[in-house]
């Protein structure tokens, strides 16, 4: 039952991808809350504006699954570039803005901080104009995930 949730929160923050690569993962052993704070921390540092923050785990719950943890997706985007984006690129509105999907561990002291990779949006949209948008994305999104990234943080 438990695979079959992160199945599905993987699924409702990315589209399926064949490349074993399509996610980028981080993992923190700071407790949800924290975790949270320390993403959505990240992504203003990085001059993203956070759009909405979306429970999951509630409709997972009531869709059957018995699931505890905590999931959340945190949108969040530069709504200028998004608007433009929209207008210019209409096929790229189902991914926009981006996500970022936070689930907390069966522990309650480790959470999984999860994105897709921007280079899976570069082979569907192949339009050169777009290279270094998905280039800046993937770049801003592994830092705003390494900020996530905790693992060791209680020993520095």
């Amino acid at each position: 039952m438990k695979t079959a949730a992160w199945l599905l929160v993987g699924l409702l923050a990315a589209p399926s991808f064949a490349a074993g690569d399509a996610i980028l993962e981080a993992h923190t052993n700071e407790a949800f809350p924290e975790a949270m704070l320390r993403v959505q921390d990240a992504i203003i540092d990085h001059g993203y504006v956070i759009s909405r923050v979306q429970r999951v785990d509630f409709g997972l719950t009531q869709s059957g699954f018995n699931e505890e943890g905590r999931y959340r997706i945190v949108f969040f985007g530069r709504p200028q570039e998004i608007r433009r984006l929209a207008e210019e690129h209409p096929r790229l509105i189902p991914f926009l803005p981006l996500k970022i999907t936070l689930s907390q561990a069966e522990n309650e002291t480790e959470t999984m901080v999860l994105a897709l990779d921007p280079r899976q949006l570069a082979a569907l949209y192949p339009d050169p104009a777009l290279a270094p948008v998905f280039a800046r994305w993937r770049a801003d999104l592994r830092s705003i995930l390494a900020a996530a990234d905790r693992r060791h943080a209680r020993r520095e």
